[in-house]
C-alpha cells in the first residue's frame, strides 16, 4: 500500500530519489500525519489496533482463532536468554512511545529492512541513515510497530522460547535465535525484492523458535484459548496441532494474500519457520532428543 507524494512532502520523504537509474518511488511519506501504518508489515500475523476496533469479529475468526497461555513442560535452568530478549524488546518499543509520532517513524525508516534499499534499488535521505541496510537485518529484529504487534510476538517467544532456549543452552540458543531471524528477512526481502516498505519484528526469529519446538516436543500439551465470546473454552492440544495450524495460516495466505493488502511478512515468518526445523538439529544437546513424546495431562477441554 502506497500513497502518492504531494510536493510538500517532498522534504520529509524518506528516501533519496536522486540516485541515478531509480526513479520517483511511489511510497508512505513521513508527514505530521503519520505513515500509514497499515502499510507497515507487521509480524506474525496479528493486526493493527485499527483492526481490533473496526473488525473485531473478523479478527477472532481469522486471526486469533487460538491463543497459546502455557505448555506443560518443565524447564531444567532459568531461560535467561528469552528473558533478556524479550526485555530488548520491550525497551525499544517503549522509547519508540516517548517520541514525537514523526521522530518514532524515523526510527521504524532507519532501522527497519527495506527491501529495496538493501539490495540498492533506492537509498535512504542522509539524515535516517544511522546503520548499514545490512545491520538493520538484525535491528529491525527490536522493532515492533505497535501494542498488538509486540504483544503477540512476546507472547509466543514466552510460551515456546524458553523450552528451546533449554534444549541448546543459552550461546547457541542466542545464534539460534539470531539466524532465525536473518533468515526469516532475506527470505522477505527475496519475496518483495523492489519494496520500500520498512519491515519490523521479531517473528522471523520467534518463528524459528516455532519450528524448532515443533521439531523437538510436538506431544507438548499446550493450554490455548478459544476467544468465542460467551462459548471461549480453555483447551489443552498438541504442540504438532497448535504450530501445525500456525503454520499452515502463513502457508496459505502467503498463497493467496497480496502482502501489501494485509501488511503482514508472510514470507519472513515461513523463513523463519523453516530455518529453525533446519537447524534445531545442529543447535540442539546431544542428549536431547527430536520428537519427543508427551507427558502428563490428557485432559483436553475445560470452560473458561
Amino acid at each position: 500500500m502506497s500513497e502518492q507524494r504531494s510536493p510538500a512532502h517532498r522534504a520529509a520523504h524518506p528516501f533519496n530519489d536522486e540516485k541515478p537509474g531509480i526513479g520517483s518511488l511511489d511510497i508512505p511519506p513521513i508527514t505530521s500525519s503519520g505513515i500509514d501504518w497499515r502499510a507497515i508489515y507487521f509480524l506474525p500475523g496479528l493486526l493493527t489496533w485499527r483492526d481490533l476496533l473496526s473488525d473485531y469479529p473478523g479478527l477472532l475468526r481469522t486471526k486469533l482463532m487460538l491463543i497459546p497461555l502455557r505448555d506443560d513442560l518443565h524447564l531444567q535452568a532459568r531461560p535467561l536468554v528469552t528473558y533478556t530478549l524479550i526485555g530488548a524488546c520491550i525497551l525499544p518499543f517503549l522509547l519508540q512511545q516517548s517520541l514525537e509520532e514523526v521522530e518514532s517513524q524515523r526510527l521504524i525508516y532507519s532501522f527497519g529492512i527495506i527491501p529495496a534499499l538493501l539490495l540498492e534499488h533506492a537509498r535512504l535521505a542522509p539524515g535516517l541513515m544511522f546503520v548499514s541496510p545490512e545491520a538493520a537485518l538484525f535491528t529491525s529484529m527490536f522493532l515492533h510497530a505497535g501494542w498488538i504487534h509486540l504483544i503477540g510476538n512476546m507472547l509466543y517467544l514466552w510460551i515456546f522460547g524458553d523450552d528451546v532456549e533449554d534444549s541448546m543452552g543459552r550461546y547457541r540458543y542466542l545464534v539460534f535465535y539470531l539466524l532465525c531471524g536473518l533468515a526469516g528477512a532475506l527470505s522477505h526481502v527475496a519475496a518483495h525484492p523492489t519494496s520500500e516498505i520498512p519491515v519490523v519484528g521479531a517473528s522471523g526469529a520467534v518463528s524459528g523458535v516455532l519450528g524448532a519446538y515443533l521439531l523437538l516436543y510436538p506431544h507438548a500439551r499446550i493450554l490455548v484459548l478459544l476467544p468465542m465470546g460467551p462459548f471461549s473454552r480453555l483447551v489443552r492440544l498438541p504442540a504438532f496441532l497448535v504450530l501445525g495450524f500456525w503454520i499452515v495460516f502463513q502457508l496459505l495466505n502467503a498463497a493467496f494474500a497480496a502482502a501489501q493488502e494485509n501488511g503482514v511478512a508472510w514470507y519472513d515468518h515461513i523463513g523463519g519457520f523453516v530455518t529453525g526445523l533446519a537447524l534445531v538439529p545442529l543447535f540442539k544437546h546431544r542428549k536431547v532428543r527430536l520428537l519427543q513424546p508427551g507427558h502428563g495431562s490428557r485432559r483436553w477441554l475445560r470452560k473458561l
